[in-house]
């Protein structure tokens, strides 16, 4: 797998005042992830960070048509950077120079559709390659082997399965889509059905917005 979808289109009306004209997904948050100290970045460029350090080059971004300002954030702009100077200007130059080696496709979902159809407006440029589909309002972290190479891996030793999925164990399970599963080994499961947020859950997981699709 090469593609990675990210979706950035929501609205974020959960956290207004904030995002009535600042999105969602460029929410500060610090990190080191791009350097040896800790800085403060936008929680799409940790995203985007942390994919590219697992050697993907290739992005969709799906945004919304008020998402102006990630577009503007993620093109290089070097008459910005020259009037930097010190480590601000080291940052933005690994930043740009990341930018520069990647492919990215930038495309409308010009109505607030939802999660799926935000996915749906990337059918073209996954054709029919497999590919990894990251929310660009959430982080995932893992204290050993990321979530997304394990995925991987799993779509590699079950070939026949259409679509790979990251779930955890939730107690809010009304915030989730919920699968219902038999076990197949520690940690592994096949899912059934998807009920998203439902009165009633038929297991303890919730589906998290990591997904492998074939």
């Amino acid at each position: 797998v090469t593609k990675i979808v990210i979706t950035a289109a929501g609205r974020g009306t959960r956290l207004l005042p904030f995002t009535k004209e600042m999105p969602k997904e460029m929410m500060p948050i610090f990190s080191n992830v791009s350097t040896n100290r800790r800085i403060v970045l936008p929680l799409l460029q940790y995203v985007y960070e942390q994919l590219y350090s697992m050697n993907f080059r290739d992005y969709c971004l799906v945004v919304g048509r008020e998402k102006r300002s990630i577009e503007d954030h993620f093109t290089p702009h070097e008459m910005y950077l020259r009037d930097l100077k010190g480590n601000y200007k080291s940052v933005m130059t690994k930043f740009y120079h990341k930018l520069e080696n990647s492919h990215l496709v930038w495309i409308n979902q010009n109505k607030p559709l939802g999660f799926g159809d935000a996915v749906k407006h990337a059918e073209k440029y996954v054709g029919k390659e497999d590919f990894v589909v990251h929310a660009g309002d959430v982080t995932i972290l893992s204290k050993n082997k990321h979530p997304i190479l394990r995925l991987i891996e799993t779509a590699k030793k079950y070939p026949d399965a259409k679509a790979i999925l990251l779930c955890k164990k939730a107690k809010d399970l009304k915030r989730y889509g919920v699968p219902t599963v038999n076990k197949l080994s520690n940690n592994l499961f096949s899912v059934n059905e998807v009920v998203e947020k439902p009165d009633k859950p038929k297991s303890e997981f919730g589906i998290l917005p990591l997904y492998y699709f074939k």
